[in-house]
């Protein structure tokens, strides 16, 4: 602005794929309970877990450090996701990662996962799960500032 350097700024796309952006991930509360079903593969049973992060490009889960060998880099997997047991979307996905992390318990295993976006319909309900665990988290976040006193919305 008039030979000025101006530093700009914007608010994530939450749900959205944009080229050239950094894809935003929402954390899911424990609340909103969404669950992850891994389809076994190689003689291993069916995986179900809980979700910590979601993006409309892919989502981590946590796992168990014995399940880490169901798992590995660059393999397609087929899962599903559900909320109080009723199905949401079945979809594949590449395994990206398997990492150990520090959390609140000591250490914890996560897995990350790319999603095989074949269908506009299947990354339609994908960016309408990432909103709705957003507003689900923006939620849980208000009803912390207003318990604590602190006024997080300004």
């Amino acid at each position: 602005v008039r030979e000025l350097p101006v530093l700009r700024l914007s608010y994530p796309s939450i749900g959205r794929v944009v080229r050239g952006a950094r894809e935003f991930r929402a954390k899911v509360p424990k609340k909103f309970d969404l669950q992850i079903m891994v389809v076994g593969k190689r003689r291993h049973g069916t995986l179900t877990t809980r979700v910590i992060n979601i993006s409309a490009n892919g989502v981590s889960f946590s796992i168990k450090k014995e399940e880490q060998e169901l798992f590995k880099v660059d393999e397609t997997r087929t899962f599903e996701f559900m909320q109080e047991g009723m199905l949401l979307v079945r979809l594949s996905g590449t395994v990206r990662h398997i990492s150990k992390i520090r959390g609140k318990k000591g250490t914890e295993y996560v897995c990350g996962i790319k999603f095989d976006l074949i269908t506009r319909a299947i990354a339609a309900k994908i960016e309408s799960i990432v909103a709705a665990v957003q507003r689900a988290h923006l939620k849980e976040l208000s009803d912390l500032s207003d318990e604590s006193g602190l006024d997080l919305k300004t």
